[in-house]
């Protein structure tokens, strides 16, 4: 049986990109109407990427997922599959450590 995917950072993640949203859709109808825009939506956007990547990277690190060149291993022939894994592996842990 596989693991619930409604954990506290997925749904973390799914709120700040809603509020990212609704924020910038709300800031370009006030442009477009008022030929003004409001001051605090860039920076509490850029806040809420932040949030929304650290989110993400939880809900990846939970699932054991890893950030790679996905289709550079699909195209590659079998046997670099394997080099380009230790590769991974051995950057990942240089940078880690």
């Amino acid at each position: 049986m596989s693991k619930p995917k409604s954990r506290p950072e997925a749904w973390l993640a799914a709120l700040a990109l809603t509020i990212i949203c609704l924020i910038s859709l709300g800031n370009v109808v006030v442009r477009y109407t008022t030929n003004a825009s409001f001051a605090f939506t860039e920076e509490f956007s850029v806040f809420l990427l932040v949030v929304l990547t650290f989110a993400g990277a939880a809900v990846a690190a939970r699932q054991h997922d890893h950030i790679r060149i996905i289709v550079l291993e699909e195209n590659l022939p079998h046997k670099l599959k394997r080099p380009l894994y230790l590769l991974q592996w051995r950057l990942a842990y240089y940078y880690s450590a």
